[in-house]
Formats: structure tokens, C-alpha cells, sequence
């Protein structure tokens, strides 16, 4: 699922009806003056299954979120849209009474909405994947008034590719991001051979999520790699990634000096993260990942020049343990973030958090920097938010796919308000973000083609007790650590090279991140 974010600028002045009434609301609680009592909903009969993926505003406040709608346990579906108010309600401007859905594939293909972005002049362009045989990429482009816009490409541009995300460009030009390629457009639909070559630059990163183009024309995309370098689907060694187009699709080798940049989110990233921007240009990464054995929201952020910001959280990163509600033993991880002018992080998924410009949980936020979001549900699973954006007004706007998922259900596009500049609620209480500190005592023996490591708990747990452990090692030479997981003090690292000097470190994790690693021991190898 994807997702597409808004970063718009806050109000500055309690001034005007809507964010008169947005302040009621303390921040993190669910706005009442949005839709019915801050919901609303969009379902598309006969079709029983509705998937939000993005969402943009259109600069009063109108918001669209956009989809894919069909049967269940059958093929048959199309993109779908919604347009609601900006207090909530469905906008009858848009499709008669709110709602479009556009066959693109025919009644035997699956058509998965995946993006939707907003041009200057109120058009919307919607990328998705049509599965037949294989996946094949399609482009469309609907009117203000939700009517298909004919002279694009015929109504439908198709490709040999899926596609995951989709920007405009301030020329007009169209970005269509794939899992392994990005391809460039005219405004007519049109492939732009000046971009890469013949319009399609083939990406480092295997599995690619979502881009962000900065003010400067540069184009970022983020995914997930696994450690042959295949396209990773989350689980043991795969690793968040990103890497930075000039332009016009070349190398932009003043990027973390051209290279791919890997990000560390614990020891194994659970799918690709989310990329969107601050208001000094620089990547901000949404996503989860896994300490011991257990799931973590991830935050990352990084300079303009592609190296982790040390000035955030913990090395560049944050990652928070926050429970499901309804199920026990089940961490929550993120679907994306926004970033607020003030540089504050609003991260979405089962739960909403904020964090402040350091990467602490921000205890003005829900309760003490989170809350589980409002969407509504009607199963037993939760309603993750796989979209969110900001109003005018200041109110957060999330959306996100309820019901639908047993026999005889229907599900819906389901948007909620959330207010982000009330006054806090009570007494507000710093919140404790120690770290563990390091594991005590590692040690190591080199066996044939394996390490094997033991180690203590730490000295000091910190905020909880500790959840899990991060093993990282790479082989003496190598630029980068590999990662496995532990939840005891013991590890056996496999598939290693007799006669070769690997470097081992150790590090622990409570429920607000991963503390110090040890100092690093190398030891070689003997067969």
C-alpha cells in the first residue's frame, strides 16, 4: 500500500471559523467540527471492497483520496476516487455525488489504485497496476469534475511496469515511480525521451516505495533492499533504502557520494519506508522495523547531502515500541509521515505520534506523544492510516480502508479529522526516552565458516525493560554492517568466509529505540 503526503503550511492565527472550531480539540484527538462527529466515509456499490492508497488536498481545504474499489474473491474493479468538503462531507462538484470510479484494465483484470497527485489547474493524474498475466503500469488523468480528461494519452496511458507512486513537476511533467524503474512524462502523457534514456532511468533501489522531488528539481526514492541487493520484502537482512536523480535521471553523486544509502531500522526493516520532505529540503523516512523479535515504528532523517542527521534521535534515527490495541503481543509500525513547518514529524499508521525537530515523542501529542488513530473498524484488525495531509485550517486529515474483510462485508474509503494546534489536555509530563545502555561482557569464537557471540544484559534498561537485541557485523574492508536478531545473549552468524577478519558489535533495545553498541571486536575466521 502507498500513500501520498501534503506538507502545507500551518495556520499561524486562531483566526476563521474552521480553525476556531479545529481548537476545541486538544492535539492528537479527533476533531468533531470534520464529517459526522470527525469521520467520514465513501463506499462504492455493488462493489463490497474499497482500498485507500493516497490522498491530496487542493488548496481550500477539498480533500481527495483516491483508491481502488471491486468484489470480493473475484476480478472486476477500477481506480475509485472520493472528493470530501473541507469539513467532511461528500463533494457532489466531483462525480455527482462525490465518488468516480474508472475502469482501466477491463472486467476480468485486478486494477489497483496505487497514487494520486494534483496538478496546478485542479486535474488530477492517478497511477496504478492493472494485473493480468503480469503487471502493467497505468497513467490517467480526470477533470475537476471527476470526468476522465480524453486528451491524455487516449484517456489511459499503459507501460510495462507496476506503479507505486506519481509526482508533478512544476513544468507540468509527469514522475511515475515503479519497483525498479522511474519514468518521466510530458503533461500530454507522453514518455520524455530527455529523461534518463528514453525516459526511464532503471534504480539502484530493488524495491522501490515512494519519491519526493526537493525544490531543486532532485528526485528521491526510497525502498527496500535485501542483502544481495534483490528487492526485500521485510524479514531477516533487508534494509531500508534510498538513493537521489539529478534532474534529468542521472547519478546525483553529491548524495551520500553516489552510493545508495542504507538505513539501519534496527536489524531488519519490515517493508520500505515512506520518503517526504521538511522544509529545508532534507528525507524524512516513515516505516518499521524489528529489535529482538519485536515490531517498531521508524522514523529516519537525513542531511541534504544523503547522511544520517545526528542531531535527530538516536545516529539519525527514532524507533518507538507502540502496542495494537486489540492485539497483545503486536507492536504497531508506520505507513508515513508528515512533516509540520515547525519541523515537528506527525507519523500515521494503527497509531498517530508526533515528534518533536530531535526525534523524542512530543508529550503535547494524543497520550504522551501518541494515540491509536480514529479511524473506524469493523473487523478485529485495526484501520491502519495509509494517507494523511494537513488543511488550512491546521486540522490533520488520515484516510484509511474499513471493513470488507468478511463474507458479506463492505468496506470504505474512511478520511477522519485530528487536530494538531488545540491546547493540551492536563498536566503534560515529559516523556521518559532513556535507552538501554550497552550490553556488558561480548564475546566471541571464531568456528568454522561461523562466529558464535555471547553477551550480558546492560547495566541500566532504561525506560522498559529491554525487548530485544541488534547484532551487527561485516567482514574487515566491507563499508557497511550486515544485521540479525537476537532476544537472548547468544548468536551463531552463518555463511562465513574461513580465513577472513569480521568486526562484531552488540546493542539493546527498550520500547523507545536501540541504545550504544559495544566497542567492536574482530576476530578471523579458521576452517
Amino acid at each position: 500500500m502507498h500513500r501520498r503526503t501534503a506538507l502545507l503550511a500551518l495556520a499561524a492565527t486562531a483566526g476563521g471559523a474552521a480553525l476556531a472550531a479545529t481548537a476545541l480539540a486538544a492535539p492528537g484527538d479527533v476533531d468533531p467540527s470534520f464529517g459526522d462527529r470527525g469521520v467520514s466515509t465513501a463506499s462504492f456499490p455493488p462493489s463490497n471492497q474499497a482500498n485507500v492508497s493516497s490522498m491530496v488536498e487542493r488548496g481550500d481545504g477539498t480533500v481527495v483520496a483516491a483508491g481502488s474499489s471491486g468484489r470480493s474473491n473475484a476480478r472486476g474493479s477500477g481506480f475509485s476516487f472520493a472528493q470530501f468538503t473541507p469539513s467532511g462531507a461528500l463533494d457532489p462538484r466531483f462525480g455527482g455525488d462525490g465518488r468516480v470510479v474508472v475502469e482501466v484494465g477491463g472486467s476480468t483484470s485486478t486494477q489497483v489504485g496505487t497514487a494520486v497527485a494534483l496538478q496546478n489547474d485542479g486535474r488530477l493524474v492517478a497511477a496504478g497496476t492493472v494485473l493480468n498475466s503480469g503487471p502493467t503500469g497505468a497513467l490517467l488523468r480526470l477533470n475537476v469534475n471527476g470526468s476522465i480528461d480524453g486528451g491524455f494519452s487516449g484517456g489511459v496511458r499503459r507501460f510495462n511496469d507496476a506503479a507505486v507512486d506519481v509526482e508533478i513537476l512544476p513544468n507540468g511533467k509527469i514522475l511515475v515511480l515503479g519497483e525498479t524503474q522511474l519514468r518521466r512524462f510530458s503533461s500530454r502523457g507522453a514518455l520524455d525521451k530527455s529523461f534518463g534514456k528514453n525516459g526511464i532511468v532503471n534504480l539502484r533501489t530493488a524495491g522501490a516505495v515512494s519519491m519526493a522531488v526537493q525544490s531543486n528539481g532532485r528526485i528521491l526514492v526510497s525502498g527496500v533492499t535485501a542483502s544481495d541487493g534483490t528487492a526485500g520484502t521485510g524479514g531477516e537482512e533487508t534494509e531500508a533504502s534510498i538513493e537521489r536523480l539529478n534532474a534529468n535521471g542521472s547519478r546525483d553523486r553529491s548524495f551520500n557520494s553516489g552510493n545508495l544509502r542504507h538505513v539501519p531500522f534496527g536489524c531488519s526493516a519490515l517493508r520500505g519506508p515512506e520518503v517526504t520532505l521538511d522544509a529545508r529540503g532534507r528525507a524524512v523516512l516513515a516505516g518499521g522495523g524489528i529489535i529482538g523479535s519485536a515490531e517498531f515504528a521508524a522514523v529516519a532523517r537525513l542531511t541534504t547531502a544523503g547522511r544520517l542527521d545526528g542531531s535527530f534521535g538516536n545516529g539519525g534515527t527514532t524507533m518507538l515500541a507502540l502496542p495494537v490495541p486489540g492485539q497483545k503481543h503486536r507492536s504497531a509500525d508506520l505507513q508515513g509521515a508528515i512533516v509540520q513547518d515547525d519541523g515537528r514529524i506527525v507519523g500515521f499508521g494503527t497509531h498517530l505520534l508526533r515528534l518533536n525537530v530531535n526525534g523524542t515523542l512530543d508529550p503535547t501529542f494524543g497520550n504522551r506523544g501518541s494515540t491509536p488513530n480514529p479511524l473506524p473498524r469493523t473487523t478485529a484488525a485495526p484501520n491502519d492510516a495509509v494517507a494523511a495531509l494537513i488543511q488550512p485550517s491546521g486540522r490533520l486529515v488520515i484516510a484509511g480502508s474499513n471493513g470488507g474483510t468478511n463474507a458479506g462485508s463492505t468496506s470504505a474509503f474512511s478520511v477522519a479529522g485530528v487536530s494538531l494546534i488545540g491546547q493540551a489536555s492536563g498536566n503534560v509530563q515529559p516523556v521518559n526516552s532513556t535507552r538501554p545502555s550497552a550490553p556488558r561482557g561480548l564475546e566471541v569464537t571464531a568456528r568454522n565458516r561461523t562466529l558464535q557471540l555471547s553477551w550480558l544484559g546492560p547495566s541500566r534498561s532504561g525506560a522498559s525493560s529491554v525487548r530485544g537485541f541488534v547484532v551487527q557485523y561485516r567482514q574487515v574492508g566491507d563499508s557497511r554492517f550486515s544485521a540479525a536478531c537476537s532476544t537472548s545473549g547468544f548468536l551463531t552468524i552463518p555463511n562465513l568466509v574461513n580465513g577472513a577478519d569480521y568486526q562484531v558489535r552488540v546493542a539493546a533495545g527498550n520500547n523507545v529505540g536501540l541504545g550504544p553498541f559495544t566497542s567492536t571486536i574482530t576476530a578471523r575466521i579458521r576452517g
